[in-house]
């Protein structure tokens, strides 16, 4: 019995087998079935990996609880919390704009007033370089009729007050670039008014730093009125400036009053002429001639003039411009002129005394007797004062030194006076006797003859006298003097 046991267990285990294989394996119609299946709806390993999913248990311990927070809002933070915001009720007492107000009323700013532009001129007015702080291609970039700008004021100084002028001062304004200009201009000075309507002219004249170019000093005058014109002339522009002064009255004339004691006398007034001639426009024969060595050194005429003056120039040096003037020992004398150099040095001097083959003796050395110089490349004045040691000449004039050989000696304006009542302000450039007399005009025919003379006969002797009229150089030149002969001897 027990073998068939053994087979009903056998078949039961094969029973289960069979199962489990069913169980496990599909059958062809559950594959039939299998290819209908929506595989969109099915995740793939991979697609699971990608999400990141997590996959074990994660430590949450240091995060709060909702309780937790609550808590501590309750304890820690909600006094503070009660502090910083704002209820409903506290915003809508503030009475904030809730919705956007119309400002169509209001005007904006820029129609109202628009300082943009203003403000961008000033901007480039104070940041603008001037001309000396251009580079070389900065100054060409300006070049053109409109590159630069040259203006030009004048300013009258004084009054002119019922009739008279207090000392009338004349300045100049120049501005370059709208940057004022104190130096390196020259201007051409037109007057008239006093009572004369004829314009008249000073030209090239070179104003101080302080634009000052003319004086009229105060005095009675006639006329109503005063005018000056100028043209000024900088760096290759013109530019001109008018000013007019009116007479004003202030009323009538008051009655006159009683006339005052008469004063002491004073000193005759003297006139003091230059010892100098044809120094204003130059007479080349009037100045003493140059040694056989200085045949070359030459002063040469510019074609400029500076206050009215012949300017003279040279690039020599030992070369002075002098002339034979007697002076007399003990007496001051000045020395004066205008000058300037083509470059500024201190290589000049002026001498009083000049040994030459023309020079008349004795020749006068002067105390002192040299006088260094500094030059300028501008025109400026100068005067020196020498007292003459002894009777005879002086040959005073302006030289380089040799160093300045090449160098262009700007020259013009020459006095020299005696300096007479102790005066100690410039005496300035006056003309000469000589220059004053004006040339001789051509000789008049002969006249007829005349009756024979007599001779001269001397009242007190009876002895017949003769006559001689020369200069004091032909007099001197008289070895032997006839006793019976009066000299008539003028000044050279």
């Amino acid at each position: 019995m027990k073998p068939m046991n053994n087979l009903e267990n056998l078949a039961t285990e094969i029973g289960k087998d069979i199962k489990d294989i069913r169980s496990r394996f599909a059958t062809k119609q559950e594959m039939q079935e299998a290819t209908e299946i929506d595989y969109s709806q099915i995740v793939t390993h991979d697609e699971l990996e990608g999400k990141h999913y997590l996959t074990e248990h994660q430590n949450i311990s240091h995060l709060a609880t909702k309780a937790e927070v609550v808590t501590k809002l309750d304890k820690v933070d909600f006094d503070q919390l009660k502090r910083d915001v704002v209820t409903h009720g506290d915003l809508a007492g503030r009475n904030y704009l809730t919705e956007h107000q119309s400002l169509s009323g209001y005007a904006l700013k820029s129609e109202l007033y628009n300082d943009i532009p203003i403000k961008a001129r000033i901007s480039a007015l104070e940041n603008r370089p001037s001309f000396d702080t251009l580079t070389p291609t900065q100054r060409d970039r300006l070049k053109g009729e409109n590159g630069h700008s040259l203006s030009v004021n004048v300013r009258i100084e004084g009054s002119y007050r019922n009739g008279a002028t207090s000392q009338l001062n004349l300045f100049a304004d120049v501005f370059y670039d709208g940057e004022a200009v104190t130096s390196g201009y020259t201007l051409d000075y037109y007057y008239r008014g006093f009572g004369n309507n004829n314009w008249g002219v000073l030209r090239n004249q070179t104003p101080d730093s302080a634009g000052k170019f003319g004086t009229w000093s105060a005095t009675q005058r006639s006329g109503g009125w005063f005018e000056v014109r100028i043209e000024v002339n900088y760096r290759g522009l013109k530019a001109s400036g008018f000013a007019h002064l009116d007479n004003v009255n202030d009323g009538e004339r008051g009655p006159q009053g009683v006339q005052g004691e008469r004063g002491r006398d004073g000193k005759d007034g003297e006139v003091n002429f230059n010892l100098l001639n044809g120094t204003k426009g130059f007479k080349r024969d009037l100045f003493g001639a140059p040694e056989g060595w200085q045949r070359d050194l030459i002063w040469n005429v510019e074609p400029d003039k500076y206050k009215d003056f012949t300017v003279l120039s040279t690039i020599h040096d030992s070369n002075g411009l002098w002339q034979n003037v007697e002076v007399k020992q003990g007496k001051v004398y000045e020395y004066g002129f205008y000058a300037k150099a083509e470059v500024a040095h201190n290589n000049a001097f002026v001498g009083v005394s000049w040994p030459a083959s023309t020079a008349k003796t004795p020749i006068v050395e002067g105390n002192p007797n040299t006088f260094g110089i500094q030059l300028t490349t501008d025109w400026k004045f100068y005067n020196y004062r020498f007292t003459a040691e002894k009777d005879g000449w002086t040959q005073t004039r302006l030289e380089q030194r040799q160093e300045m050989r090449g160098k262009k000696l700007y020259l013009c304006g020459l006095y020299l006076k005696e300096v007479k009542n102790n005066k100690t302000e410039p005496l300035g450039w006056s003309p000469s006797l000589e220059d004053l007399r004006g040339p001789t005009g051509p000789a008049g025919p002969r006249g007829s003859d005349g009756a024979p003379g007599q001779n001269i006969l001397n009242q007190n002797n009876g002895q017949e006298l003769k006559y001689w009229y020369g200069s004091k150089a032909q007099y001197n030149a008289i070895s032997i003097k006839d006793p019976n002969t009066i000299y008539d001897v003028y000044e050279q």
